[in-house]
């Protein structure tokens, strides 16, 4: 702030004047000691015992002191009194007390000089009017000039613009101070007595000490109501561990913005955003450090939105920027990719950069709905379509998109009991060994069949599965049915074969696996052998330590372990040598083009060479052609797998076709 200008510098001047006018009236020597001291220590008393108003300024009650010595001794007499107080008010508060800022001393004294130049003037015009009457307008003079001062002393020093609601505050506590001053001066000039002169002043200080004793006390339970109040709204409406808006805060602003560009025919957008795979970040590093990386994630958002929008916190990883006044989805396309940018350094936890992408949805109002309910819930839906596609980027809302989730919503609703009440049912596919012409192995697949939605696709049902969990339960009753129907077969006298299941990758890294899995072999009573579990190659990419470890309690229990869909996901040749499998499956979509496209054909005899220079087996799924059976049988293929030979069946149904209840293995000629 700078002191220095030239009202301050007026007021500076005529505080010098007001000094050199008091220091001629004590070298006069032209005073009654019996009247200025008592004057002298209420002033002193009330100035080193101030209250604070609640507005943050000081209430000290030394007018009376001012005004009394006007009426007693003068307008050159009060100039005394007025350089006495602006003196202890300065070294009470300078630290130390003798390193005064004079140039702010002397403003201040100049202030309280014009405003009692401005008493001095109200009371020679008032001279004839009763002693009450006299008091009270020499009362508002002093105090009104002395808060005009006062404020544009603040307006000239910090540039900050007039504050009418403070002012008006002031005013009316001033009114109450002359009120209540004028009654106790007016008592005090009326006394006939010395005696009672000087009673009436200790009184006065007395009352106003024990008045701003109890006022004290009232004002500092306000100031911790108010601060309550404050933690109170700070914990209501902001996030503890961000400091962003919470979910409450979020959903008034809105509503309030929903409101607004209602009334100016204007639009609103929102984004909602979820950061990818936080969950993983929380497990491996700890939530300390899942929330150190929210903290930056938010710190960043704020920095490259500015003040324009507002970023929330709902809870967990989601955050919504609210965007203003926008023409139309563009904007908020363009705040999607400034977000999508500003998240793409990495964030720096625990010593090292962790990458961390955002999903983001967008919803505009009126566009895609005209309530806050709504407009956050079709973002919602547009984020979850941007993170089923991947990931790191944004999705408009649509209404197709609206279809497309309550299908899902219905198909979620609708799986949640599926298993409970038996809507899941196992088919079977046989596998041919190309060498014997024999039944090789059989894979189970699940089929979920509900009343009201029919037969539902399991590339439809699985991901919702997983997505939910419930693939855990509905994978341990494949499981289970799977190695029973197995062992059933086997105790009809059919022929041992090996079942194969397919393992999610929630199964798979859930650590009640192993324990599942010997249960159901022993309750089932099918030997470990002629069970193969089927994994996906992504599986591999995640924690490698623990897949590993997982893999050989596998092979430790005897159960055989296949690679399926070999081809279509992050092939990497070193984790085939790396993980114990015993098979490989090429996945259908090679062998489909395989005799449409060289570069196809030229994968399977590759894929297949390389098994069986690792000692694995090798399946080839989804053959159909008796072409496509040719060439395999040429490059040595081990087993096939596909509507050539048989398309999935109910149990009995493949009983039929394979050992037509004989117990003797159906053979495929050559």
């Amino acid at each position: 702030m700078k002191d220095h200008n030239p009202f301050t510098s007026l007021l500076s001047a005529f505080g010098i004047l007001t000094l050199i006018t008091a220091s001629a009236f004590i070298a006069q020597n032209d005073y009654d000691l019996k009247i200025l001291l008592p004057i002298a220590v209420m002033v002193i008393v009330f100035e080193m015992m101030p209250l604070k108003m609640p507005n943050g300024t000081y209430f000290s009650g030394v007018t009376i002191g001012f005004i009394l010595s006007l009426f007693e001794m003068g307008f050159f007499a009060s100039t005394f009194f007025l350089v006495l107080n602006t003196l202890t008010f300065f070294t009470l508060h300078s630290k130390p007390f003798y390193k005064i800022r004079w140039f702010r001393f002397f403003t201040t004294l100049g202030m309280y000089g014009v405003s009692m130049l401005a008493a001095w003037g109200m009371g020679v015009l008032t001279a004839e009017a009763p002693l009450f009457v006299k008091i009270v307008c020499v009362f508002l003079a002093f105090e009104g000039v002395n808060l005009l001062l006062r404020t544009g002393i603040m307006r000239s020093v910090t540039g900050a613009p007039f504050s009418a609601d403070k002012i008006i505050y002031e005013a009316r506590s001033i009114q109450i101070g002359i009120l209540i001053a004028s009654v106790v001066l007016y008592k005090m000039l009326k006394q006939p007595s010395y005696e009672l002169f000087i009673s009436e002043i200790v009184f006065t200080i007395i009352a106003v000490k024990i008045i701003h004793y109890f006022v004290s006390g009232y004002l500092k339970q306000i100031d911790i109501i108010e601060e309550s109040n404050k933690r109170y709204k700070k914990m209501a409406y902001y996030d503890s561990v961000t400091g962003l808006p919470n979910r409450a805060h979020f959903n008034e602003r809105l509503t309030q913005d929903i409101a607004v560009a209602q009334e100016t025919k204007g639009k609103v957008g929102l984004l909602f955003l979820d950061l990818d795979q936080f969950k993983n970040i929380n497990d491996t590093m700890g939530h300390v450090s899942g929330d150190a990386l929210l903290v930056q994630v938010a710190g960043r958002l704020q920095s490259c939105l500015g003040q324009d929008h507002t970023v929330s916190r709902l809870g967990g990883d989601e955050f919504t920027i609210i965007v203003r006044d926008i023409a139309g989805a563009q904007d908020c396309v363009l705040v999607a990719e400034t977000v999508l940018s500003a998240l793409k350094t990495g964030f720096f936890l625990q010593g090292k950069d962790i990458y961390i992408t955002p999903s983001i949805g967008i919803s505009l109002y009126p566009d895609n709905g005209y309530d806050s309910e709504t407009i956050v819930k079709n973002a919602d839906t547009a984020m979850y379509r941007a993170k089923e596609l991947g990931g790191n980027l944004y999705s408009m809302f649509t209404s197709d998109l609206e279809e497309t989730i309550e299908k899902k919503l219905i198909l979620q609703r609708n799986l949640h009991k599926a298993l409970e009440r038996g809507e899941f049912h196992l088919v079977y596919q046989p596998q041919l060994q190309l060498d014997t012409g024999q039944i090789q192995g059989i894979e189970a697949l699940v089929r979920w069949n509900n009343p009201e939605l029919g037969l539902v696709s399991p590339e439809d049902f699985i991901p919702l599965a997983e997505e939910s969990r419930q693939i855990l339960s509905i994978g341990e009753w494949v499981l289970r049915t799977a190695c029973g129907q197995n062992k059933a077969w086997q105790n009809e006298g059919f022929p041992p074969v090996r079942m194969a299941v397919n393992l999610s990758s929630i199964q798979f890294e859930h650590d009640e696996l192993i324990p599942a899995i010997r249960r159901i072999l022993d309750e089932t009573g099918l030997e470990a052998r002629w069970l193969e579990l089927e994994i996906t190659e992504s599986l591999l990419l995640r924690n490698k330590i623990k897949t590993m470890r997982t893999l050989r309690q596998l092979k430790e229990l005897g159960v055989h372990i296949a690679m399926d869909d070999f081809g279509v996901g992050y092939s990497s040749l070193s984790y085939l040598n790396y993980y114990p499998f015993d098979r490989l499956k090429i996945d259908k979509s090679f062998i489909h083009h395989m005799n449409d496209r060289t570069g196809d054909e030229w994968i399977v005899r590759t894929v297949i060479q390389l098994a069986h220079g690792l000692h694995m087996t090798v399946v080839a799924e989804g053959v159909e052609t008796e072409e496509q059976l040719t060439y395999l049988k040429k490059q040595s293929c081990d087993c096939i797998q596909g509507y050539l030979i048989s398309k999935p069946l109910a149990p009995s149904l493949l009983q039929e076709k394979l050992w037509g209840g004989s117990g003797t293995p159906e053979t495929r000629p050559d």
